[in-house]
């Protein structure tokens, strides 16, 4: 759990001179969700995130990243970086099978890439997610089955994808125990 979230938005939520209630209409969540995000209960899955730092006018890299400005973030290979998806919510169908790890550090950026495995739990597609932006996807482990609006495509080890996240998406592993991918996610 990362904690630094919901104290960071806590802050944010005052510099806006925005109510929680105002924020979870909005962001198109609960205020009960909103209250579980602020008092550290949950971290948002990767989507309830950029739909609340959307409705605070604010990049994703200004929530989750920390304060001091630099102007290059390394990661070593034997650090991780916390971004939990442990929402469990209905409104959440399309990303439970997913658990993130941020993969940097940097503040005002504009990508956000992410390390996400991917499990081969059973997906509704009726529920495709869709968000702003363009996304790049590198199969590192397994065989991914992409959903991208009424289209699916097999994706195995070695293969990217890059497309317009407004269009309707999701995806499950094809290789039972899960696969991993590298995403990156740019906001426009």
């Amino acid at each position: 759990m990362n904690e630094f979230i919901g104290s960071k938005l806590k802050t944010l939520l005052e510099e806006a001179k925005m109510s929680i209630e105002e924020l979870a209409l909005k962001s198109n969540i609960t205020t009960d969700q909103l209250l579980e995000i602020l008092n550290n209960i949950t971290n948002p899955s990767i989507q309830i995130t950029v739909r609340i730092c959307e409705a605070l006018g604010i990049r994703v890299g200004t929530l989750l990243d920390g304060t001091d400005i630099q102007p290059i973030s390394v990661v070593r290979h034997d650090e991780t970086l916390s971004c939990n998806n442990s929402y469990s919510t209905t409104n959440r169908i399309h990303t439970k099978n997913l658990s993130y790890q941020a993969m940097t550090t940097k503040p005002n950026r504009n990508m956000d890439p992410y390390l996400i495995n991917v499990s081969d739990e059973e997906l509704d597609t009726n529920a495709l997610q869709s968000h702003e932006g363009e996304e790049f996807i590198y199969i590192i482990e397994g065989k991914i089955e992409f959903h991208y609006g009424d289209k699916s495509t097999l994706l195995e080890k070695g293969d990217t994808i890059y497309f317009d996240s407004l269009i309707p998406h999701c995806m499950k592993s094809m290789v039972k125990g899960g696969s991993k991918i590298l995403a990156t996610h740019y906001r426009l």
